[in-house]
């Protein structure tokens, strides 16, 4: 990541003018018809990022076996189920109730019986928090629901005795995805939230880590199809032609019924101070 001086950008306002857009588009009712496709996503690659993730945070001395974790958006369990083979206790906070039923799914698939779940937004579990008991607070790939990094900042220093993690996908402007976007017409953001929430994190004179790998998100057709057609019917409804260039882009990245699409993640993190 290109770091760029903090007096040069007003990382603050940049990061609410760009999610601001990005989080009236979502609500419960979008991730809860999302859940079929992004279950399917999580399982066929096996939970491989969440296993770097966490393998991160261990190499740093961020996660340990007497830890207990708190993930705001466990969704279906990405970074759930790998956290919680090395936590003593993960509480996820999913407010999608089909998200969760897939957590409680995938949870039980795997074996591990040390996840709880509460169904409510992180929002309403911080502000309910009167002392914590977690060590780690963990945000993965649900940064731009908040429009204020101040308010991500506090939500997740309320949910943690010492450290606070934010984990994000990089832009990339040259990735098969962004191509396809730009052929669909889709109004898509250029700017980078790994960026703006590591500068926006240390205008808060917090004092963030960084640490990138790549991986490769892998999901069947169907479910690709369903994604990509729900990403578009965002801001309007897909065309047949559209759905022909959706379905030409699938074929040319799939092998075996099995869609791949490589990207590149970050994890961020902190002490609480």
């Amino acid at each position: 990541m290109n770091e760029v001086k903090l007096q040069d950008v007003d990382w603050v306002k940049e990061w609410r003018e760009n999610m601001s857009q990005m989080n009236e588009i979502s609500s419960v009712d979008y991730w809860n018809g999302r859940a079929d496709d992004y279950d399917d996503f999580i399982c066929t690659s096996e939970f491989s990022y969440g296993y770097e993730i966490v393998r991160i945070l261990e190499d740093n001395k961020v996660l340990g076996p007497d830890l207990s974790v708190l993930e705001i958006a466990s969704g279906v369990g990405a970074v759930t189920i790998p956290l919680a083979r090395k936590a003593l206790k993960v509480t996820g906070i999913e407010p999608a109730q089909e998200m969760a039923a897939r957590l409680a799914k995938n949870s039980k698939a795997a074996g591990v019986d040390n996840i709880e779940v509460k169904l409510m937004t992180g929002q309403e579990y911080a502000e309910g928090v009167q002392s914590s008991d977690h060590g780690l607070s963990l945000l993965c790939h649900a940064s731009w629901q908040f429009p204020e990094i101040a308010e991500i900042a506090s939500m997740m220093e309320n949910g943690s005795s010492e450290w606070c993690c934010i984990c994000d996908t990089a832009l990339d402007r040259d990735s098969e995805s962004a191509k396809l976007q730009k052929e669909l017409g889709v109004v898509s953001s250029s700017f980078d939230r790994v960026e703006g929430l590591y500068n926006g994190l240390k205008v808060l004179e917090r004092k963030p880590k960084i640490k990138s790998f790549d991986y490769t998100m892998r999901r069947s057709v169907d479910s690709a199809y369903s994604m990509l057609t729900k990403v578009l019917s965002k801001q309007r409804v897909p065309t047949e032609s559209d759905v022909k260039l959706i379905n030409d882009h699938i074929e040319r990245h799939s092998e075996d019924g099995v869609y791949n699409e490589p990207g590149k993640m970050s994890v961020i993190w902190w002490r609480k101070e």
